[in-house]
């Protein structure tokens, strides 16, 4: 049973699929993941074609299918069209594997986050194919900032179930993690049991199997059960005898049907590990399944074999059996009991999960086919300057260093001398990346439009795919990241006050370079009430008022560096003082970095006398408007009382000029939000001015600023 591979000498360049996991290791359930993938894949084209890589690779002719070093990744990246990771227990940091792996692999994160890092790397679309977590996991907060860039650049996060999702959440706030079922689900759809294959007509003879049969997985952690399996084999009522069938399913953590206890009755000890295929057709065709592994139990869901699991106390994974009426803990007798004499039956969650998987591998075809450029450079340039970052950060160079050095094939485009300093030219990375394909369109009316009378308009942007026709963003001189000649176009509303939306202020690539790194560091709380609003948030200063440089750069990205220097510019000063009709030359600026965490807010209040232009940008990658966090336009003190509300994506902004009616408010942000509420104020203040933020004399404990649990 073989997967079809795809050699990169043959024709079809450019319709591999990689896939990236532990297909290495005698394990039923991840030796389904390519197979399933292939399967699913050719059905939608002929072309496509699957390569399996792990940390160990396997010849073709001893293992199911060939599977590639992961060492060889980097030298091959190049010739795939996208990277799925796994899926199967995936994302974890302990450094057990079932079988060794070479010296120089770098353990545990070789087989999952390695390979979607350099996909990432080289503008491939990486997709987590339902992957689980396991939540049991030691820490690794060396690799927290990797895994969130990773998640930031990856075009798809899928996950099997929702505690992983949780566990994802806390680790990466930013990422849109979306449940998908997991993989194995779809085995009936795509191996159906029609006509016996060759395979099972030969297993069934080679152990003179006749008539129907139970299996029984040759764990250690079923075996501990047979005091309460014997007496429900004893209890099948059937007119035909029912036999059971010993399986090992797992072989790379100890199962041998030899070993385990023995039972009563007509039982057929199976004692070879089998391709992963026949075994799926093995518990799809029999009558009732006693297992561990997960995987088993699914595939008996997906073919409407009911069954009993035996409990594995150290991982969560097992949890999403619980909503499926055909798999039953093995000590809940009763429930046992009733389910033995149920038959088979496909219940209408499994339906709905093989359906979710079939629009799922439609997508995953479209990406192959019609590859996402928009996302590829995106992707592309997020890891670029990650890595640049990092190799700037004297702490974490040397693991970086070790990582960028493993992958040297794939990374050699990017450094043309490779005499120069690996930390210099990694840090001028960011110089090397394409000028973005990106076309933007307000949605509703356009920010010029009012709205009707008594209406409240909501404000926001969202990104249109490029054509690929290499059209970049106009206007933007080499280095700048603000699109300072926008903010120059833009015409100010008069109603009820001098108020602009301007949004579109960085190229698509830029916006999620900012996203992906908006500041964590040296942040102070700020809470009160000040007579006339209550108010509560953190706060990180960018630019201190009447500075000429960043504060804290240590802590900057080098996007966010080069924000600060374009805020710092006599460009964009000159730029707001031409929109707002104000002569800014000689006001004091001041730059705050603020994060609205969950219940965070801002009420209905007029900015303090000294403060002449405000304007306030927002570094958001996505929004639900349901979770609040929106600066709301207000006609007068009555919170209620809404002109206009904007969503706080990144690109856009909102430019207030103070007068005794310019009301505005931050609505609270839900107490559920997995994220913070993320902009900048940039205040320009009359000559002569304090900080009222940072005061003379103040001297707050700063610190990191803990994402959202």
């Amino acid at each position: 049973m073989h997967i079809d591979v795809m050699n990169t000498n043959r024709t079809h360049r450019g319709m591999a699929v990689g896939v990236a996991g532990t297909f290495d290791v005698e394990n039923y359930g991840d030796l389904l993941f390519p197979l399933i993938a292939a399967e699913a894949l050719k059905r939608r084209d002929p072309r496509i074609r699957v390569v399996p890589f792990s940390v160990n690779g396997k010849p073709e002719s001893s293992w199911p299918f060939l599977v590639q070093p992961v060492e060889e990744l980097s030298a091959s990246v190049s010739n795939l069209s996208a990277m799925l990771i796994g899926g199967g227990q995936l994302i974890r940091f302990d450094k057990t594997y079932p079988v060794p792996v070479p010296a120089n692999v770098d353990m545990p994160i070789a087989y999952w986050l390695v390979p979607a890092f350099l996909s990432a790397l080289n503008g491939k679309p990486v997709i987590w194919n339902a992957v689980g977590a396991w939540t049991g996991s030691p820490r690794a907060p060396w690799h927290d900032d990797l895994v969130r860039q990773v998640f930031a650049a990856s075009y798809f996060i899928g996950v099997r179930d929702a505690a992983s999702r949780d566990h994802l959440a806390k680790l990466a706030p930013d990422a849109v993690i979306e449940l998908l079922p997991d993989t194995a689900f779809g085995v009936s759809q795509l191996w159906p049991l029609e006509e016996e294959s060759i395979e099972f007509t030969n297993w069934r003879t080679s152990l003179g199997l006749d008539g129907k049969y139970i299996v029984i997985q040759a764990s250690a952690a079923v075996g501990s059960y047979c005091s309460t399996i014997e007496p429900l084999l004893r209890s099948m009522d059937s007119k035909e005898k029912t036999n059971v069938v010993i399986l090992p399913i797992c072989w790379c953590h100890g199962d041998r049907a030899e070993k385990f206890p023995k039972l009563q009755g007509p039982v057929f000890v199976s004692r070879e590990w089998l391709a992963p295929k026949l075994m799926s057709e093995i518990i799809g065709r029999s009558e009732f399944v006693f297992a561990s592994s997960l995987h088993a139990c699914i595939t008996a869901l997906s073919y409407g074999v009911p069954g009993a699991r035996a409990p594995i106390s150290s991982e969560r994974k097992h949890e999403l059996l619980d909503e499926f009426e055909g798999i039953v803990h093995i000590e809940d007798t009763e429930a046992l009991a009733r389910l033995i004499h149920r038959g088979r039956r496909i219940e209408p969650q499994v339906v709905d999960c093989i359906d979710r998987l079939d629009h799922y591998w439609d997508k995953v075809a479209n990406v192959v086919l019609q590859p996402p450029i928009e996302h590829c450079n995106l992707s592309r340039a997020l890891m670029l300057d990650w890595v640049a970052k990092q190799c700037g950060n004297q702490g974490r160079f040397t693991f970086t260093r070790r990582l960028v050095m493993s992958m040297r094939e794939s990374l050699a485009r990017y450094f043309p001398n490779k005499r120069i300093a690996l930390r210099r030219r990694l840090y001028s990375l960011k110089n090397l990346v394409a000028m973005p394909f990106r076309r933007t369109a307000p949605i509703g009316k356009p920010p010029g439009v009012g709205p009707e009378p008594g209406s409240k308009a909501v404000i926001a942007t969202t990104v249109i795919h490029a054509n690929g026709n290499g059209a970049g963003s106009l206007g933007r001189p080499a280095g700048r990241i603000l699109d300072i000649h926008r903010i120059a176009g833009q015409k100010m509303e008069t109603e009820p006050y001098q108020w602009a939306f301007i949004n579109q202020l960085f190229s698509v690539q830029d916006a999620a370079l900012l996203a992906a790194s908006f500041p964590h560091d040296k942040f102070k709380r700020v809470k009160g009430y000040d007579g006339e609003k209550g108010y509560e948030y953190m706060s990180r200063s960018l630019v201190h008022m009447g500075a000429t440089v960043p504060s804290h750069p240590e802590g900057l990205s080098p996007a966010w560096q080069a924000l600060a220097h374009d805020l710092l510019s006599d460009e964009y000063r000159s730029a707001l003082g031409q929109m707002t009709g104000r002569d800014l030359a000689s006001a004091l600026m001041e730059v705050n970095v603020v994060h609205y965490g969950p219940g965070a807010f801002m009420g209905p209040h007029l900015d303090l006398k000294e403060k002449l232009v405000t304007h306030v940008l927002y570094f958001n990658q996505a929004w639900d408007q349901q979770h609040g966090g929106c600066i709301n336009i207000l006609r007068s003190s009555n919170p209620s009382d809404v002109l206009s509300e904007i969503l706080p994506v990144v690109g856009n902004s909102v430019l207030l000029v103070r007068s005794n009616q310019s009301w505005h408010s931050v609505s609270r942000v839900a107490k559920d939000c997995r994220t913070s509420r993320r902009s900048i104020n940039v205040i320009f203040h009359q000559p002569g001015s304090v900080s009222t933020m940072w005061p003379p004399g103040d001297k707050p404990a700063l610190r990191d600023y803990a994402p959202v649990s």
